[in-house]
């Protein structure tokens, strides 16, 4: 009976110490294109797989340099996000132009810029959003989006819908 116990510990602490550990997010990123360094992100799509990905354990404020992002966004249900661990998108503050995020959707499957997916606690300020579809251009959608979390900066004309 020892030995079976020795040998099942054995195998959980390999198990835990071969899974890849992430520390959970907190404090002050940048995404930069140009910008380097553990704190900087270079897309939105690199800074969401890392929350998704590790979570938060406090507030998380993302500055966004200037300049045109062409990607996509769709921002997930993050673990730890609350009301006190809050995740921010801003324009950076040293920011002497427009910060602005543009998708150009083909169709109604992927109709928006921006997408809420779940989230909660998530704060969009400051940052321009554009569509460059004729047809479709879908600025912000909400997915499965039902609490009051949600805050944008002056520069998200509506266009947006509910999906749940």
């Amino acid at each position: 009976m020892k030995n079976r116990t020795l040998r099942w510990l054995g195998v959980v602490a390999l198990a835990v110490l071969t899974t890849p550990m992430f520390a959970q997010l907190s404090g002050s990123y940048t995404i930069d294109p140009s910008g380097t360094g553990t704190n900087n992100y270079t897309s939105f799509t690199s800074a969401i797989s890392a929350l998704s990905t590790s979570g938060v354990s406090g507030a998380v404020t993302f500055n966004v340099k200037q300049g045109t992002y062409t990607e996509q966004v769709t921002i997930p249900s993050v673990t730890g996000a609350s009301a006190s661990n809050k995740i921010t998108f801003l324009a950076d503050p040293t920011n002497t132009s427009a910060t602005t995020v543009t998708y150009s959707p083909t169709g109604s499957a992927d109709n928006w810029t921006i997408r809420l997916n779940g989230s909660s606690y998530v704060t969009i300020k400051g940052l321009t959003i554009t569509s460059g579809g004729t047809t479709y251009g879908q600025l912000l959608e909400l997915h499965r989006v039902c609490d009051e979390h949600q805050h944008f900066g002056q520069h998200v004309p509506w266009c947006c819908r509910h999906i749940y």
